[in-house]
């Protein structure tokens, strides 16, 4: 049911919550009052979870068992795998990611009941969870290198994007106008076939297929608008995140399409698309014809849709 499927998604999140504040005690080595609050809040998480899993029908969790059952017999390899990883963190008190990654656990080590159990379900999480972090850390340096790369061998503007901050597997930054353009070129590309291709050559690891990502431009963080990966969609995004700029003050309204001309600059120089679009293809494919940019230098993506 709904009702079952929303407070199982709460038990997760609240797990979650839960340990990352078991990670913050353990790894900062708090003290007094900071120390009191950590363990009052591990233990009002623990309170929140039994309650949740006490409203929690019998029905639900049967056929969640009945869903991992199948799981596991057409995926064996991933349950072997798992069941590893649990036998891991109790003899060594750590879990390695596949890159070779370490993290400890070291709560295993108290032998608490709880906190062993606790470590197994954050060991079996981790690897997996931490790979997604981790690829999104190593896009961010090779965006970082192939767009000063670009930036020097076409000379474009000096102003540099800003890597403000990592949260969890998504990444911020703050880019100068005169380069979204071919900072958007260089980032959707190195992060999904230059990763790919970067694992590879580093790891061994093969991707299937490239990780897949999301772009949003905002002009906050309260409000994003998501590129659908069309060129209309690219040119809306941009014009979406300039009225927020409007709406916060940040931009003069007067101003909104000098700003939005200084975008879309780069777009209409075809030596520089055709050099982006031979280093890092558009979702991979090279060959764009040029009216393809015609929907993101059309007067208005407002009136053309």
């Amino acid at each position: 049911s709904m009702a079952a499927s929303l407070r199982l998604n709460k038990i997760r999140a609240a797990e979650q919550d839960k340990q990352r504040v078991e990670e913050k005690l353990e790894a900062s080595g708090l003290s007094g009052t900071d120390k009191r609050a950590c363990q009052a809040a591990i233990a009002e998480y623990e309170k929140q979870i039994e309650e949740l899993r006490v409203q929690e029908p019998l029905e639900f969790k049967d056929e969640a068992d009945e869903i991992l059952k199948k799981m596991w017999t057409s995926f064996k390899s991933g349950k072997e795998y798992l069941d590893k990883v649990a036998l891991q963190v109790q003899k060594r008190g750590f879990v390695n990611a596949w890159t070779g990654r370490k993290r400890n656990m070291y709560r295993v080590l108290t032998g608490n009941r709880g906190y062993l159990s606790s470590a197994e379900r954050s060991a079996k999480n981790a690897p997996i969870q931490g790979i997604a972090s981790e690829l999104g850390l190593k896009a961010a340096y090779l965006v970082l290198m192939e767009f000063d790369k670009t930036r020097r061998e076409r000379k474009l503007n000096p102003k540099f994007p800003l890597y403000t901050r990592m949260v969890h597997d998504a990444n911020y930054f703050e880019v100068p106008y005169e380069n979204v353009i071919p900072f958007l070129w260089v980032y959707q590309y190195v992060s999904t076939f230059g990763i790919a291709k970067d694992y590879e050559s580093t790891y061994g690891l093969k991707f299937p297929v490239p990780p897949e990502i999301e772009v949003e431009m905002s002009a906050s963080e309260d409000a994003a608008h998501k590129w659908d990966w069309t060129l209309i969609g690219l040119r809306k995004s941009i014009e979406g995140a300039l009225d927020d700029q409007i709406k916060l003050g940040v931009l003069a309204k007067e101003e909104r399409q000098s700003v939005l001309d200084l975008i879309l600059e780069p777009a209409k120089d075809k030596k520089l698309m055709a050099y982006l679009q031979e280093n890092y293809p558009l979702l991979g494919v090279k060959k764009l014809p040029q009216h393809a940019y015609d929907d993101l230098l059309a007067e208005s993506a407002v009136e053309s849709t």
